[in-house]
């Protein structure tokens, strides 16, 4: 009988190739490259040296705009909440300044009057059920919109209260090593 070699795969994948470049020697010549005189023949002669180009050591510069890939989808940039209009969505609740809470609970009494309008039409022509769904999805479909426009909000307050929490711990722990 013929063994056959299995190699299991590993949890992450292998690190890139050029990993190996990132040594303390080669991040040092790429500082001096920088503040370098354009005629130094020293670092002239150790960058002629590198199998490889030093420039290759330099981070690329953050996307401003366009696109970038994130676990194999494109994501804008500008990161911004699509309108309802755009989706093909109709919207429920009027358009500008809006009082979120008030429409909120508009529309939450309208899934449920519509919930209970689907029960009565699955008790009378269950063949009819299928435009009550669709109502009942564009009204979860407006909630979530709305409540998806508090996103920015809530991630700024989010932040405000994990800094002032750790501004919090790091003066206890300084008025601990004070006394």
């Amino acid at each position: 009988m013929e063994e056959v070699n299995v190699q299991q795969g590993a949890a992450f994948p292998a690190p890139p190739y050029y990993y190996q470049r990132y040594t303390q020697e080669n991040l040092a010549l790429l500082e001096k490259a920088r503040v370098a005189a354009p005629g130094d023949e020293e670092i002239t002669k150790s960058l002629e040296a590198l199998p490889f180009p030093i420039l290759a050591l330099e981070p690329p510069p953050p996307v401003k705009k366009g696109v970038y890939w994130m676990f194999g989808r494109a994501w804008p940039v500008q990161d911004s909440l699509a309108t309802l209009e755009e989706q093909g969505i109709e919207q429920l609740y009027p358009k500008g300044p809006i009082d979120r809470v008030k429409e909120l609970k508009k529309l939450n009494h309208s899934v449920v009057f519509n919930f209970l309008e689907l029960v009565h039409t699955l008790s009378t022509s269950p063949s009819e059920f299928a435009t009550k769904v669709d109502q009942i999805r564009v009204i979860f479909i407006n909630m979530h919109h709305i409540l998806n426009e508090y996103r920015p909000h809530q991630a700024r307050e989010t932040l405000k209260l994990m800094m002032e929490e750790q501004l919090r711990r790091k003066r206890k722990e300084t008025e601990a090593l004070r006394k």
